[in-house]
């Protein structure tokens, strides 16, 4: 968090919300600010990804180790993440739901539950690095 001074007022930018290892079970309420680059919600009990405000400045998103079964529709809003960290989750399928990330570069999806990938990667013409280790995979789509 850092402070901007504008004439008489300081205007508060936050561009990084870490709320690593707080026993969130919900995400419920937390807003990010307009100009937030860098999320981590890792290591918490995070079950569904309901609630949690969009937004396209987002560049970083840590949700690792927490219990997501699905993504559903949570992170539509996030275009501009290139950086996704979805590793050790009890994710089964991620198919269609990463659609509106076509900025994505890092992809990490180690340590899930997930059996293939058809469809899930259409969209990310920009990835570099895709981590799908510790998986059920049987075939990685072209």
């Amino acid at each position: 968090v850092s402070t901007q001074s504008t004439g008489d007022s300081s205007l508060l930018i936050m561009s990084e919300l870490e709320l690593r290892e707080r026993g969130l079970t919900s995400l419920e309420g937390v807003t990010l600010a307009p100009n937030t680059r860098w999320v981590d919600l890792s290591r918490n009990n995070i079950s569904k990804l309901d609630g949690l405000s969009s937004s396209e400045t987002v560049e970083h998103l840590d949700l690792s180790h927490n219990r997501l079964v699905r993504i559903g529709d949570g992170l539509r809003g996030f275009t501009g993440v290139r950086h996704l960290d979805l590793r050790s989750n009890s994710l089964c399928i991620v198919a269609n739901h990463l659609d509106a990330m076509v900025n994505l570069e890092h992809l990490n999806l180690a340590d899930n539950q997930i059996s293939n990938l058809h469809g899930c990667l259409t969209t990310a013409t920009r990835l570099r690095v895709l981590d799908v280790s510790l998986n059920s995979l049987s075939e990685i789509p072209d």
